[in-house]
């Protein structure tokens, strides 16, 4: 049985670009054919279940509403740095 089960209805999606690994994306676009789906999905799947055991980021997450794409975005346009906030996490 595979862990990551074909959508049963389809949710608002947005564009993103980003660059994985040849084997990741290789291993995505099998995965994807084998539960009878697309990629995108799957990377959405992956992502939620990956960010929900993080219980350090959730934690963060909720002491800092405020951070948002919107507002790091916003940040990026306005020329501030790149790069972790106060008290933000570094690997």
């Amino acid at each position: 049985m595979p862990i990551i089960r074909a959508r049963i209805h389809r949710i608002k999606s947005v564009r993103h670009t980003s660059k994985i690994e040849e084997g990741n994306r290789d291993a995505l676009v099998v995965y994807a054919h084998f539960i009878e789906d697309t990629a995108d999905y799957v990377l959405d799947r992956l992502i939620e279940a990956t960010i929900a055991k993080d219980r350090e980021f959730v934690a963060w997450r909720i002491d800092h509403p405020e951070i948002t794409y919107e507002s790091l975005k916003a940040r990026t346009r306005s020329g501030a740095k790149r790069g972790h906030d106060e008290g933000a996490r570094r690997p």
